[in-house]
């Protein structure tokens, strides 16, 4: 997970994939005292090909500046090299993602979503899919909130991290919603499992 924040999207128990089985269906059996195994998958650069994105968007947007191929990209903070590499390349790469459709655009890395929807059907093994908004995140929490939508088919359960909440000692988590069906969320309810 990032540190600027995050949410986790989670298969309801009671909703099944194509081969009905169950997400995470629980139980005792396989793990001591009975809880279940939680899988935490990142969304951007595991399932989500946010740096093959940016790359194409940059290069679209701005032709006739330098860029960094994949295969010479280094450490996590893409802006950061960016801005290495020329004076005022860093705003421009941050412009990319924050512009409108960026997370909604970006393409599953292949084998991906299969892995994640094999994991989610193997018995006491609940998934969950995290990913953390960006500094100025107008579009981004519905965009990838869609990713996953689309990718899965699937109403799901989150929980947002929000770097700036801090009541109780939660360290940022906190329950923005609980997707019960189509345009239902229910505000402010714990989730079960997080540890904080």
């Amino acid at each position: 997970m990032i540190r600027l924040g995050c949410w986790c999207a989670r298969r309801p128990r009671s909703a099944a994939f194509p081969a009905g089985r169950r997400w995470g269906s629980g139980g005792p059996a396989g793990r001591a005292g009975g809880r279940s195994l939680r899988v935490l998958v990142d969304m951007d650069g595991v399932l989500a090909d946010f740096e093959g994105g940016f790359l194409r968007k940059f290069r679209a947007r701005f032709p006739d500046q330098p860029y960094i191929a994949l295969e010479d990209r280094r450490g996590f903070w893409l802006s950061e090299q960016y801005g290495r590499l020329q004076p005022g390349l860093s705003e421009k790469a941050i412009s990319i993602w924050e512009s409108e459709n960026f997370f909604l655009d970006l393409e599953p890395l292949p084998g991906a979503v299969e892995a994640v929807k094999q994991m989610a059907n193997l018995e006491n093994t609940d998934v969950f899919i995290c990913t953390s908004p960006i500094k100025m995140y107008k579009y981004c929490p519905y965009e990838k909130d869609r990713f996953q939508e689309i990718e899965f088919l699937a109403p799901t359960r989150r929980v947002y991290h929000d770097p700036h909440y801090r009541e109780g000692g939660s360290h940022g988590w906190r329950c923005a919603g609980v997707r019960q069906g189509p345009g239902r969320a229910t505000e402010g309810r714990s989730v079960e499992g997080v540890e904080y």
